[in-house]
């Protein structure tokens, strides 16, 4: 007995030292935290005696990222400013901007946050107020089945529980497997199982707010050891009595087979738990769940998101979309992790592109559509939804599991709901073809999704022959369709994607009749520079200003003439502001991106309201030409992605809009200034949002690219690259212009007293060297590629400017903004560390052969972990502190024995 106790009592001294010692109880009420994203050789203990930051954890997966705390009552700008001088970093940079550091990455402060499940449906979004898409109601097309046909319906599903051995009560309810009284209105998967495919080798991580595996219908496919509690740090997440909302989740993709409750719909897959909702946690936590255990947890299921008000616009956290990044790159062994996500429950007063999670070309965004195969009024539209699947409402509602060993559940509904059947769906498809990567999964979506009520005014026929519907995506999921089309898919080559350089507008709505157009026209030479082959997503960044952007709807419209509403007026939106924000849109998959892409942007309210549109930017997403060589996708964009010099135009065509160097148009200048002048106060969350994330609006002073702390964050900067001898131009063009950082006017670098033949003198030159080597600085345009690396000189000397920046004037008299005033790149999200264990490679051969490829490279986000060499004092500490432990151990049971 003293044996086994002297046992326990070591075990539990190890398990204190491991977890108690690194994991301090996080307390915001006393304490701020940071978060950090370092290099690897960036000493640890030094940076925190230095900063005066006590050291709290290593995020969990994610390589050199750390979390540090400090006593409350120290100002932010104090840590700012000590930050800055322990990096030599550029004062008033921040992670907007780049750091322009080869140490420092990225860092900031952090908050409690909380996501709401979606489940609970607001009573105040079940009514169309003004028709904010302007769509005819429409008559429900799906009929019953009458007669002979609902005869056969009854015997088919009886044949269907012999065969099978289908016990389970609630099965025969279950109308989304397989609908006896509609013929069709299902996902169509008895026929996945009559083959034998039921899910089996695949796990499925519910991240919510627990799950009861002591339920009958769960225990038999649970997974232990891929499950975790972030809010207790212990391996069991099972829920309180009232979050509930998880294991109803868990129920609908991996219920058992037996005579309980209902089926799953892999229902011989292996489900986990993964619990860290539903109170308030550490913005840390949520990356950590996405990635946990990302070797075993095949697909995560994320049935939640930000508050579905209609007046936020919330991107996802820097450790999430970490997380994410690692996810796909390195999960299942490299084929990716699948994300799945609910479009929300925001109705039409809400529009999923202004939800991160939904809008990330990483993510799969699923609809929800009822038993009569129209749109749940609460669910949100947007063009980034690949496919639908059923959820419940009263008469036909979701049959699941519940909390408790006995309880079941009949009742579950909203896009929660949804989001779970998608991920069974996909446990099948992977069960019946584990080799497809996370782009497979999108590709068989897009190809084999089913549209549906075809009256509805919304569906378009696109180029491909495929149609497209902002409510729907493609279609319904069906599941016998997806594992036939698998059978002989072929890989896709790894994802590729490319930015073109900011497009300069300036425009106000009140001058253009409420309407801001423009084109950019994309020529036979980018996609043969980028190896471009074929297209999936494409995303537009704006940087816009109005007083109410509520107001405002985007579009854009691609060489094919197919229009993608990338957001339509939201009434509930009364924010105001300076905003950056990249929308994202599905919908012209396989599209040439060759000619020219129209954005408009139209306030549908009141064109007379101050506002308008600085710029633009267009990024592209799609498959390779090359099946290996390509760097996997890195690091998180910011509002602005990574740009490179445009390549030439083999046609020597210039763009109707803007030339191939991206000149403003000859109507630019004639435009009058754009007022950047803040709201009186700054955008925030309303009092009704539960989670303390901050709108990402932000206000302009005298800085009109300003943003707010929750804008997106940063890529992790590389190395800056090695600069030419400066030499002086007399004339330049805005492209080659070094991208200026949006700092306060006294901050700002300005060049030497020497004359110039500058159009326009400085009022103020200032003499002061450049801390850091601008991203491209040029001294000429390359007519292809970026020209090889020089060697970096040793003392760089500081650059004259060749072009003046206009000072900003008092507020009474704003100054025009100018293109050169924005940064036309972000520093490249590439890092210093390859990573070719992580790349997506297959032995079929590339379609195309074209030259070298220029574009990211692989990030230390994607790296296989720090080596012993790069530990931290405090990780060194614990390490030995265990070993010593260990080692006593050892001795004691030698000794006992």
């Amino acid at each position: 007995m003293i044996f086994k106790i002297l046992i326990t009592f070591f075990l539990y001294w190890i398990y204190l030292v491991r977890v108690r010692c690194e994991m301090k109880p996080v307390d915001f009420e006393n304490n701020d935290y940071y978060h950090f994203h370092f290099s690897e050789d960036v000493d640890i203990e030094e940076f925190s005696r230095a900063v005066g930051l006590k050291y709290h954890m290593k995020v969990e997966y994610l390589d050199n990222q750390h979390i540090f705390f400090i006593e409350k009552g120290v100002l932010e700008d104090e840590i700012k400013e000590k930050i800055e001088n322990y990096f030599g970093l550029e004062k008033g940079r921040n992670a907007i901007d780049g750091f322009n550091s080869d140490k420092l990455f990225y860092y900031e402060k952090q908050k409690l946050v909380k996501r709401v499940n979606r489940g609970v449906i607001r009573d105040d979004i079940y009514f169309d107020n003004e028709g904010l898409y302007n769509r005819r109601i429409v008559k429900n097309v799906v009929k019953d089945s009458t007669g002979d046909q609902a005869v056969d319906l009854r015997e088919k599903i009886k044949k269907i529980k012999e065969e099978l051995n289908i016990s389970d009560p609630y099965f025969d309810k279950q109308w989304y497997l397989f609908n006896k009284d509609k013929a069709g209105v299902d996902i169509n998967v008895t026929g996945v199982w009559l083959q034998g495919i039921k899910g089996k080798n695949v796990t499925v991580a519910i991240v919510d707010d627990g799950l009861d595996y002591t339920n009958k219908d769960l225990a038999p496919n649970y997974n232990a050891n891929a499950s975790y509690n972030f809010a207790s740090k212990t391996g069991d997440p099972k829920p309180g009595p009232s979050d509930t909302h998880g294991t109803k989740c868990a129920g609908e993709v991996a219920g058992a087979r037996n005579d309980f409750c209902g089926l799953g719909v892999a229902y011989e897959s292996n489900i986990s738990g993964l619990r860290f909702m539903p109170s308030a946690r550490s913005s840390w936590l949520e990356g950590e769940a996405l990635i946990y255990k990302y070797d075993v947890n095949h697909i995560y299921s994320c049935s939640w998101g930000p508050a579905d008000t209609g007046n936020l616009t919330q991107d996802i956290f820097y450790t999430t979309y970490s997380a994410i990044i690692k996810g796909i790159n390195q999960g299942r062994n490299g084929l990716g992790s699948i994300y799945v996500f609910g479009s929300g429950n925001g109705g039409y007063f809400d529009n999923c592109n202004y939800d991160g999670y939904a809008n990330s070309p990483y993510t799969i965004t699923i609809a929800a559509i009822d038993a009569e195969e129209k749109r749940f009024i609460f669910s949100e539209p947007c063009p980034c939804i690949l496919a639908s699947t059923y959820s419940g409402k009263r008469g036909a509602y979701i049959y699941t599991t519940d909390v408790g060993t006995t309880e079941c559940s009949i009742r579950h509904t909203g896009s929660s709901a949804s989001t779970p059947l998608a991920a069974g769906v996909i446990a099948l498809l992977l069960s019946a073809c584990p080799n497809l990567t996370w782009r497979d999964i999108q590709a068989l979506i897009v190809e084999t999704a089913v549209p549906f009520n075809p009256s509805h005014p919304d569906w378009d026929d696109l180029p491909s022959g495929r149609r497209y519907n902002n409510f729907f995506g493609y279609g319904k999921l069906d599941a016998y369709r997806m594992v036939e089309k698998a059978r002989t898919f072929k890989t896709l080559n790894p994802q590729t994607m490319f930015s073109t350089q900011l497009i300069p507008l300036n425009k106000k709505f009140s001058e253009n009749g409420g309407h801001i157009t423009s084109s950019f026209y994309i020529h036979r030479g980018y996609p043969k520079h980028y190896k471009f082959k074929s297209l999936e997503y494409v995303g537009v960044s704006f940087h816009y200003q109005h007083q109410r952007r509520g107001h405002l709807e985007f579009n854009i419209t691609s060489p094919s003439g197919v229009t993608s509403v990338l957001a339509h007026r939201r009434n509930r939106d009364k924010h105001g502001g300076s905003i950056l924000w990249t929308f994202m849109t599905v919908k012209h998959w396989g599209e040439s991106i060759v000619g020219n892409w129209t954005i408009d942007v139209e306030d549908k309210k009141d064109e007379n309201l101050d506002g308008g549109v600085f710029d633009w930017q267009l990024h592209f997403f799609g498959e390779s030409c090359e099946s290996e060589g390509v760097p996997p996708p890195s690091y998180p964009f910011l509002s602005r992605y990574p740009t490179t010099t445009p390549p030439p135009d083999p046609d020597a065509t210039p763009s109707p809009d803007l030339d191939a160097n991206l000149q403003p148009d000859s109507n630019a200048d004639s435009q009058p200034p754009l007022d950047p002048q803040p709201p009186s106060k700054p955008d925030s969350n309303p009092p009704s949002d539960p989670s303390s994330q901050q709108d990402p609006d932000t206000s302009l002073s005298s800085n009109p690219t300003s943003t707010s702390s929750s804008e997106p964050p940063p890529p992790p900067p590389p190395p800056p690259p090695p600069r030419p001898e400066p030499q002086p131009q007399p004339e330049t063009q805005p492209e080659t212009q070094p991208p200026q950082p949006p700092q306060p006017p006294q901050s700002e670098t300005q060049p030497e007293p020497e004359p110039e033949p500058e159009p326009e003198p400085e009022p103020e030159p200032e003499p002061e060297p450049e801390p850091e080597p601008e991203p491209e600085p040029q001294p000429e345009p390359e007519p292809e590629t970026q020209p090889e690396p020089q060697p970096p000189q040793p003392e760089p000397e500081p650059e004259p400017e060749t072009q003046p920046e206009p000072q900003p004037e008092p507020p009474a008299s704003p100054p025009k903004l100018q293109p050169e005033q924005k940064p036309t790149s972000m520093t490249s999200s590439t890092s210093t560390t390859s990573s070719s264990k992580t790349k997506i490679s297959t032995t079929r051969k590339a379609s195309c052969t074209i030259t070298v490829f220029i574009g990211p490279s692989p990030t230390e986000g994607v790296s296989t972990g720090s080596s012993a060499s790069h530990l931290s004092f405090f990780e060194k500490r614990h390490l030995l502190l265990q070993m010593i432990l260990l080692l006593f151990f050892f001795l004691f049971l030698g000794y006992s024995f």
